[in-house]
């Protein structure tokens, strides 16, 4: 009996300290959503002439989805939020002039048509073999998107939300 209360203490104490180590994980793990009507608001902040495009919408929630699928690839580096992307020469990434190449050469279910603009900053020039992509934070992102919206005329995006900040998955045609 006394080895049998030994055993049951150790194991509480194991999946109290699984249940913490989840909870942690979870708290640093960015999640993808959609929300259209912030989503619009943006847009008419970015330029007043777009329209919004629910196409574009959903093409930006995978691209969302895929930034934050890998939460050991995930973080933020001078305000923006950060995805890290392994650099292989088989898979062509590591020469990618654009994002939409890029996207399509480091995931396998993604494909931005490049008649798209996706409104994400590309650093492919690594040393140590790791791409990053970088989302702006919703506060700046009215600033920070204008250019890629620049000719263009519809717009659909999502949000990640990342240690308590939003940022934005926003992309154009």
């Amino acid at each position: 009996m006394k080895h049998a209360k030994k055993w049951l203490a150790c194991l509480l104490a194991g999946v109290l300290a699984l249940a913490v180590f989840t909870g942690c994980d979870m708290l640093m793990s960015g999640t993808a959503q959609k929300d259209t009507a912030q989503a619009k608001t943006l847009m008419k902040e970015i330029d007043s002439g777009l329209t919004y495009n629910a196409d574009l919408e959903e093409a930006a929630c995978r691209v969302a989805d895929w930034l934050v699928d890998d939460p050991t690839q995930q973080g933020t580096r001078s305000g923006l939020f950060m995805r890290k992307v392994p650099l292989t020469a088989d898979s062509g990434n590591m020469t990618d002039t654009n994002v939409n190449a890029f996207i399509d050469h480091s995931s396998t279910w993604i494909s931005i048509p490049q008649t798209v603009t996706i409104g994400l900053v590309m650093d492919n020039q690594s040393l140590a073999f790791t791409g990053y992509l970088y989302a702006p934070p919703l506060s700046e992102a009215a600033s920070v998107l204008g250019e890629y919206a620049a000719g263009r005329t519809e717009m659909g995006a999502a949000f990640v939300e990342y240690s308590g900040e939003t940022y934005v998955v926003a992309l154009f045609r």
